[in-house]
């Protein structure tokens, strides 16, 4: 998870870039609350709750980021049949290490949950709806011709599936040397007309904060599980801005004059259901080199 400002400091670095706004980057204000949460078709929801950090000061080495994490609040999720309080404890592979979950509840396809978050003063709600789910057919994975260190990936796709309104794919990733959490791969948001018969996507690295030398193309060190996921208007909303926002910038740090499409109301961040398929592949065999 990353908070990032229009001109404020990050808070916490990982995958995801939220913002909170202040004209004056100096300017002391008041924190927001900022919400991070999903939940996948046949998975448990899963939210971080913290407050937004401004870039007050040009040292910020001493500042306490764990401060910023809500780990008394009260986060629900309800669908059509009951109402869930989750529970809060340490996740030392995520960034913040807290967040909430639960195995009371569980995401199905075609299903809405509410997510409510309480912390005095703060109050948020959002609300998602998990799509149909997302099938790959068939991955093709090759050799780079122009570098013989990298593969790249084709996922080949014919499902065309009845989405929400405005709702679209996207691919996720994890590196089984380099991540233990899933992270956005690069490009990787399709719009449905996208889909066809005959479709075959680009599978682009993932986005992280410490990539100095970044290709979109995978190494053969990475031996990759891959998410396609379905999503509706508000989170392919969402996703659609952090895209702008990485391609623009240059930086996943420093985000341009524009706020990500966040879909919580009452605070700053997303809730998105996700209708995703897990697939695991593996680096292509290396090409021989004559000499």
């Amino acid at each position: 998870m990353v908070v990032l400002c229009k001109k404020t400091l990050p808070l916490l670095v990982a995958a995801i870039a939220l913002a909170s706004c202040v004209e004056d980057p100096y300017s002391h204000t008041q924190p927001q609350l900022v919400v991070e949460g999903w939940i996948d078709d046949g998975d448990f929801p899963t939210v971080f709750v913290t407050t937004s950090l401004p870039f007050t000061t040009s040292d910020t080495t001493d500042v306490d980021l764990v401060q910023h994490v809500l780990k008394w609040a009260t986060v629900t999720v309800s669908d059509e049949e009951k109402s869930v309080v989750l529970t809060g404890r340490v996740m030392k592979h995520q960034t913040p290490p807290y967040g909430f979950t639960t195995t009371r509840i569980m995401g199905r396809s075609g299903h809405t949950y509410k997510l409510t978050v309480d912390c005095p003063p703060y109050h948020a709600e959002a609300v998602t709806t998990i799509p149909p789910k997302a099938v790959v057919d068939s991955f093709t994975v090759t050799p780079c011709l122009e570098n013989d260190t990298l593969y790249q990936v084709m996922a080949h796709v014919s499902q065309q599936l009845d989405l929400p309104q405005g709702g679209g794919y996207k691919f996720f990733g994890i590196s089984k040397c380099r991540d233990v959490n899933y992270k956005s791969c690069y490009m990787g948001l399709y719009k449905p007309e996208n889909i066809s018969p005959h479709s075959a996507l680009p599978v682009y690295n993932l986005h992280r904060p410490d990539n100095r030398h970044f290709s979109p193309f995978f190494s053969y060190s990475d031996t990759l599980k891959i998410k396609f996921a379905t999503l509706d208007g508000p989170s392919y909303a969402f996703w659609d801005s952090f895209e702008d926002d990485v391609s623009l910038s240059g930086s996943p740090f420093f985000s341009t004059n524009s706020n990500l499409r966040g879909n919580v109301s009452g605070g700053l961040g997303y809730w998105c259901g996700y209708g995703s398929s897990v697939y695991y592949l593996q680096p292509p065999k290396k090409p021989c080199v004559e000499n």
